[in-house]
C-alpha cells in the first residue's frame, strides 16, 4: 500500500527538544508532516473542518459556506479538493460512514504536546493495532484508523483509557475526523483490518445494570486461597469474595460454544432465549457480556438466567434468588462455601468493617465466630523454642518469622551463658545489618541483665580517627611519617581499609611495627598498660576449644555489625546469629578492579600483563595458551604489594583466578569461583588453621564485571541461624553456606491473623498495579500528588511515607507538613530494614515499589547455575535492530511487556524479582504498628500491588486524576459565588460534550463527598452543584 504525501511537500520529522534521544523507557513518538493512508485519499468522502472557535465545525466551501452537515453525502468531496480548499484556513476532515470499512479510534488527553510523550497505555495500544495514527490538531489526542465495524448492537465506544486521564471514543459510521496528516512515524502508514480488537474494546467496555449491588462490582477483600479454606461460613462477604474469585472456565455452562476468538475469549448461544447469530454472549477470562445492548454479566448472573432464576439481563438475583443462584454456581463446579447463619467459620471475619471499629471489638466479634489466634507472647514464645531448637542441634537454617514477632529481642536478652546445652559453649555473635540495629539490639542486651560485648570499627582508635595527623589541632605527637607520600596517617589508614579493603587489624598491626622500628615503640594508642580500644575489645571475645578446661565464653551475646563476619578468629566455633540478610558483595567500579588485576599481574611477572590480552586469555583461548598464565597468577604477591602499591586489592588475585577458571552459564555471562586464604589468615584464633574464604565473580560476554561477592569463612561457625522476616533462601545461600535451609515460623494464615488482631495493623493495597520508581523520572506526578492530596485529606492521621529512593524527595514536598513532632516525614526502600521512626504512627503510605531490572536476576541466576531468562517480544532489539547483543542477551528482540520469564527455571526467576520488589514493601509495612498490645488499629496504604497475598487485607480503586476538561468543570464551579447547572457550565465552556460531562462528574464528585447538590432547585428543575473544595482525582477511601 501506498503512502500519499500530498503537493512537492518534503516529508518533516518533528521530535521534541527534550526527547532528541529517547531512551527505551520513553513515550515519545516522532512524527512526520502531511502523511495520510492512501485507501482515505482514494475514498471521496472528504470534507473540512472550520476550527477557527472552540468547536470543529464541518464545511464545504466548494457548496456553500458556513456550517454543513456532515452526513450529507452532496458535500463529500475527493481528497484533492479538500486539500486545495485546506490552504484557506480549513483543516481537512474525512467523514466515517456505514458504507466503507473504516473505523475511528480517537483517543483525547493521551499525548503532551509538548514533549510528544504519549501515555502508556495508548503508546501500548497503537503497537497492537499495528494500523495508521495521527496526532490531533490539539497535539494532545491520538486518531488511529483501522478497517471493521463495531459488534451488532453498538453503536459507539465512550470510555476512559489507561491510568493517566486518556480517553477513547470509537467511530464506525456517522461521524467525521479531522485528518491532520502528523503521521505517528512508528505506525504504518495503512489502515490495518483489526476486527477481533474492535469487538475487545467493545467488549471490555460494557455496562453493569442498575439493578447490580455494590457488593457484586467491587474487588474481593480475600485472597482465593484464603477463601477456598473455608467450607462454611456465616459471613456473607466471604460468599461474594468466593463468587469474585470464580471465572467462567470454573463452571459447566448451558449456553454453546459457537465461536472461539485467537484471543482465548468465545461468543456463546444463549440457552434461555434464541438468537439468531448464535454469538449473543461473549465470554472472557472474568465474566460476559450480552452484545444486545453491551450489559455486563458476571457468573452468577449468568447461572441465573441460564436456571430462569432471573428472566432478564438487566436484572440481578437478590435476596433468596440470590442465594439460589449460588447454590446453583456451587453445583455446576464453583468453589464456594455454604451459606448458615449459625455457621463458625474460620476464615478472618468482617475485614470490611475494620476501619469502622475498635480492634478490641473486633477481636470480640472474631472470638465469637470461634477464630483463635496466637498472641504476641506465644508468637515469641514459638521463637525462642525454634532458635535454640537450631541452636542445639547446631543446625543451619534462616527463620522465618514475621516482623515485629521479637526475633531480635529473643536473640538479645537471652541469658545464653546459662545455657551451654544449647549453645555447646560457644559464643553467640549476633550481626546487625546497620550500626543503628547493633546498638539497638546491645541496649536490650544491657537493660535486660546480660553481659553483652558490642564491637566496633575504627573510629575508636585514636591514630585511625585522625588524633595524629598533622595539623590536626590536637597538639598530640605526629605520626605521618610512618607512611610513604603527602597523606597524613589517617589517610593511609583509610586507603588501605576503604580502597584496598584490608581489614584494620592488619593495617594496624603494620603500623604498629613500622612505629616499633622508626621509634622504638609502640603506637600511641597500644602504649602503656592500656592498648588501643579497638585492639582491646578482642581480647576476650572468644573460647579457645582446644584448652582442656570447661570454660564457657563469659558474654552472653557479642554484638557486631555483618562485615564483621569477615574477621576469621570472632567468628570460628562460634554461633553466628545473622539479622537479616548479608550482602558480601565487593563495592568497586570496573576501572579500580581492572587497575587491581592488572598491578597483580605485573607485580607477579605474568604475561600477557594488560587487562584486555588477560581476560580474552582467560575466558576465550585454549588451555595450553592458558598455562602459563595460569602459573603466573596462583603465585602470591607478597605482604608489600598489598600495602604499598596503589591500585593493589585485597581480592584482586582471587578474582584473577576466578576469571581464569570461569564457565558459561547462558544470558551471556560467565562465573568463577575460588576457593582462598584471605590476607588477613593471621587474624584467625589458631596459628595452625587456615581459614578458607569464597569468591564469586559473574563477568558478561564483553569483558564487564557484573558482581564479585567475598564470601566469609563461615563454615568454620559452630552453626549459623538468619532472621529474616521473607527471606529468599536462594540469595541466603549466595550469601553465607549452601547447607542453610529454611525454617518458617507461623504460617501464611496465622501470620495474618496475628498480624491484624494482635498487631492491630491494617494493609490496603490501591490499584492492580506495581508501580515501579526506580527511575527519577517513574513517578507519575500528577496521580501520585492527587493520591496524597485526596488521602491525606480524608485521613489526616497520614503524615508519613516509604517509597523509592528515586521519589523520596518528590514525596516529601507533597505531605502535608506533620502534626507532631517527627525524626523524618519519609523513608525510601533500602534503609527500611530495622527502622522504628514510624512505629507509634496510625497510618502510613507507601508508594510504588523498586526494580532490579533484568540484569542483577540474570547474574544471580548464573550463580545459582539456573537456567531462565526474560520473555522476549517478537520486535527486533533497538540496540542490535535484531542481530543479537549484550542488551537482548544476544536474542535479538526487546524484552516482552511484564516482567515475565522463560526456561525450566522461571519461578526462580521470578522469586528472585519479588525478593526485592516484595521484600522491600512487606518489610516498610513492618515499619508501622511496633507498640505491644496496640488498642487502635494502624491502616498502611501500598500504592502498589508488589505485596505479598497475606499482607493484602482490603483492595481499593485507583486514584483517578481529573481530565484537563474536567479540571476546567471543577474551576469553573470553585470560581463561582452561587451553586451552578450543567446548562451554565456547558454554555460557558463552550463544548458540545460537556453538559453529559460535567454530569457524570459532579455525580462522582457527590459520590466521593466532594460537591453538595440541591435537587431541583435551579431553573426548570435542574440541580444546582457546589464544590465543597479543591479537588485533585477521586480515591474511594
Amino acid at each position: 500500500m501506498e503512502t500519499y504525501s500530498h503537493g512537492s511537500r518534503n516529508i518533516v520529522t518533528i521530535m521534541s527538544l527534550k526527547h532528541n534521544t529517547p531512551d527505551s523507557s520513553s513515550h515519545a513518538q516522532s512524527i512526520e508532516q502531511d502523511v495520510y493512508p492512501n485507501e482515505l485519499v482514494e475514498t471521496e468522502q472528504w470534507i473540512l473542518a472550520d476550527t477557527s472557535g472552540n468547536k470543529k465545525q464541518p464545511a464545504a466551501p466548494w457548496i456553500q459556506s458556513g456550517v454543513v452537515s456532515a452526513h450529507d453525502t452532496s458535500h463529500h468531496a475527493p481528497f484533492e479538493t479538500a486539500d486545495k480548499w485546506a490552504s484557506t484556513g480549513y483543516e481537512r476532515g474525512f467523514v466515517f460512514t456505514e458504507d466503507d470499512p473504516f473505523v475511528l479510534i480517537d483517543f483525547d488527553d493521551a499525548r503532551d504536546d509538548e514533549s510528544g510523550d504519549i501515555d502508556p497505555a495508548v503508546a501500548e495500544f497503537l503497537e497492537r493495532a499495528g494500523s495508521y495514527a495521527d496526532v490531533s490538531t490539539s497535539g494532545t489526542g491520538v486518531h488511529v484508523i483501522v478497517r471493521g465495524e463495531l459488534p451488532d448492537g453498538v453503536k459507539t465506544v465512550n470510555d476512559s483509557f489507561g491510568d493517566h486521564g486518556a480517553t477513547i471514543e470509537v467511530y464506525d459510521n456517522k461521524q467525521f475526523g479531522v485528518m491532520t496528516g502528523q503521521h505517528i512515524i512508528k505506525t504504518p502508514t495503512q489502515c490495518t483490518e483489526r476486527q477481533e480488537l474492535l469487538n475487545e474494546l467493545a467488549d471490555e467496555r460494557r455496562s453493569n445494570p442498575e439493578s447490580t449491588p455494590d457488593e457484586a462490582l467491587r474487588d474481593p477483600t480475600r485472597s482465593q486461597k484464603e477463601v477456598s479454606k473455608v467450607t462454611q461460613t456465616s459471613n456473607p462477604d466471604v460468599i461474594w469474595d468466593a463468587v469474585k474469585h470464580t471465572d467462567p472456565s470454573d463452571v459447566r455452562w448451558r449456553s454453546d460454544v459457537t465461536e472461539k476468538r485467537n484471543d482465548g475469549t468465545k461468543s456463546r448461544d444463549p440457552s434461555w432465549e434464541h438468537s439468531d447469530s448464535g454469538t449473543r454472549i461473549g465470554e472472557f477470562d472474568t465474566g460476559f457480556v450480552y452484545r444486545k445492548g453491551m450489559i455486563g454479566l458476571d457468573v452468577l448472573q449468568m447461572a441465573a438466567l441460564e436456571e430462569r432464576i432471573i428472566t432478564s439481563p438487566s436484572e440481578y438475583p437478590d435476596g433468596e434468588d440470590y442465594l439460589d443462584a449460588v447454590d446453583a454456581l456451587r453445583e455446576r463446579g464453583a468453589d464456594i462455601p455454604e451459606f448458615s447463619s449459625e455457621s463458625h467459620s474460620t476464615e478472618l471475619t468482617d475485614i470490611d468493617d475494620i476501619p469502622d471499629i475498635s480492634l478490641e471489638e473486633q477481636r470480640e466479634r472474631a472470638r465469637e465466630r470461634g477464630l483463635n489466634w496466637l498472641t504476641t507472647e506465644e508468637v515469641r514464645d514459638r521463637a525462642q523454642r525454634r532458635i535454640h531448637h537450631h541452636l542445639k542441634g547446631g543446625m543451619n537454617a534462616v527463620i522465618r518469622a514475621p516482623t515485629a514477632a521479637g526475633k531480635t529481642h529473643t536473640v538479645a536478652t537471652e541469658e545464653w551463658t546459662n545455657h551451654p546445652e544449647v549453645t555447646g559453649g560457644a559464643p553467640i555473635v549476633h550481626l546487625s545489618k546497620t550500626t543503628d540495629a547493633r546498638d539497638e539490639a546491645y541496649q536490650m542486651s544491657v537493660s535486660s541483665g546480660l553481659t553483652a560485648k558490642i564491637l566496633k570499627s575504627s573510629d575508636t582508635c585514636p591514630v585511625a580517627s585522625g588524633r595524629h595527623d598533622s595539623g590536626n589541632g590536637y597538639g598530640n605527637e605526629v605520626l605521618d611519617d610512618l607512611v610513604a607520600g603527602s597523606v597524613t596517617i589517617s589517610e593511609w589508614i583509610q586507603t588501605q581499609t576503604e580502597r584496598k579493603k584490608i581489614p584494620f587489624g592488619r593495617v594496624h598491626n603494620e603500623l604498629n611495627s613500622r612505629c616499633q622500628k622508626q621509634y622504638g615503640k609502640q603506637l600511641p594508642c597500644c602504649r602503656g598498660e592500656q592498648s588501643c580500644q579497638n585492639r582491646s575489645q578482642w581480647d576476650d571475645t572468644h573460647v579457645d576449644p582446644d584448652t582442656e578446661t570447661d570454660d564457657t565464653s563469659q558474654y552472653d551475646i557479642i554484638h557486631a555489625t555483618h562485615a564483621f563476619a569477615h574477621v576469621t578468629k570472632l567468628i570460628e566455633d562460634a554461633n553466628v546469629v545473622f539479622d537479616e540478610r548479608p550482602e558480601f558483595t565487593v563495592d568497586a567500579s570496573q576501572a579500580r578492579l581492572q587497575d587491581a588485576i592488572e598491578s597483580f599481574l605485573q607485580e607477579v611477572g605474568a604475561s600477557p600483563s594488560t587487562w584486555e590480552e588477560f581476560i580474552t586469555i582467560a575466558i576465550g583461548e585454549s588451555p595450553s595458551v592458558q598455562f602459563g598464565l595460569r602459573k603466573a597468577i596462583d603465585t602470591d604477591p607478597g605482604d608489600d604489594w598489598y600495602l604499598d602499591d596503589s591500585d593493589a586489592h585485597v581480592y584482586a588475585p582471587a578474582i584473577a583466578r576466578a576469571l581464569f577458571d570461569a564457565d558459561g552459564k547462558g544470558n551471556g555471562r560467565f562465573v568463577g569461583r575460588e576457593q582462598f586464604q584471605p590476607f588477613y589468615r593471621e587474624e584467625t584464633k589458631s596459628e595452625t588453621h587456615r581459614a578458607t574464604a569464597e569468591l564469586k565473580v559473574v563477568i558478561t560476554d564483553d569483558y564487564t564485571i557484573r558482581s564479585i561477592h567475598a564470601i566469609p569463612p563461615l563454615r568454620d561457625a559452630r552453626c549459623i541461624i538468619g532472621l529474616d522476616a521473607r527471606p529468599t533462601i536462594e540469595r541466603w545461600r549466595l550469601n553465607t553456606i549452601q547447607s542453610l535451609d529454611s525454617s518458617t515460623l507461623l504460617s501464611d494464615e496465622e501470620r495474618r491473623q496475628w498480624r491484624v488482631f494482635e498487631r492491630g495493623l491494617l494493609v490496603v493495597q490501591i490499584g492492580n498495579a506495581d508501580r515501579a520508581v526506580t527511575r527519577q523520572d517513574a513517578l507519575h506526578q500528577s496521580k501520585a500528588e492527587a493520591l496524597v492530596n485526596e488521602l491525606t485529606e480524608a485521613i489526616p492521621a497520614v503524615q508519613t511515607a516509604i517509597t523509592s529512593k528515586a521519589a523520596k524527595d518528590d514525596i516529601t514536598q507533597l505531605l502535608p507538613l506533620p502534626s507532631s513532632e517527627l525524626s523524618t516525614q519519609t523513608l525510601h526502600y533500602g534503609e527500611e530494614k530495622s527502622r522504628n521512626d514510624f512505629a507509634g504512627e496510625q497510618a502510613g503510605l507507601l508508594i510504588g515499589c523498586i526494580d532490579p531490572g533484568d540484569d542483577p536476576i540474570l547474574d544471580w541466576l548464573a550463580l545459582l547455575n539456573k537456567d531462565a531468562s526474560p520473555e522476549r517480544s517478537n520486535e527486533d532489539c533497538d540496540d542490535c535492530d535484531g542481530d543479537g547483543c549484550s542488551h537482548c542477551t544476544e536474542s535479538g528482540k526487546e524484552r516482552a511487556r511484564g516482567r515475565g520469564f522463560e526456561g525450566v527455571d522461571a519461578d526462580t526467576a521470578t522469586a528472585l524479582l519479588e525478593s526485592v520488589r516484595e521484600m522491600h514493601v512487606a518489610q516498610s509495612i513492618g515499619r508501622y504498628a511496633r507498640t505491644a498490645n496496640p488498642d487502635e488499629f494502624t491502616v498502611v496504604f501500598a500504592w502498589t500491588d508488589a505485596i505479598p497475598d497475606d499482607l493484602v487485607d482490603i483492595t481499593i480503586p485507583d486514584v483517578r486524576c481529573l481530565t484537563d476538561t474536567q479540571h476546567a468543570i471543577v474551576e469553573y464551579i470553585e470560581n463561582q459565588d452561587r451553586a451552578v447547572t450543567t446548562r451554565e457550565i456547558a454554555s460557558e465552556l463552550s463544548q458540545d460534550i460537556v453538559k453529559e460531562t460535567a454530569r457524570q462528574l459532579l455525580e462522582q464528585l457527590e459520590e466521593f463527598g466532594h460537591v453538595t447538590v440541591q435537587e431541583g432547585a435551579g431553573k426548570h428543575g435542574a440541580h444546582l452543584y457546589d464544590v465543597e473544595r479543591t479537588v485533585s482525582g477521586l480515591l474511594d477511601v
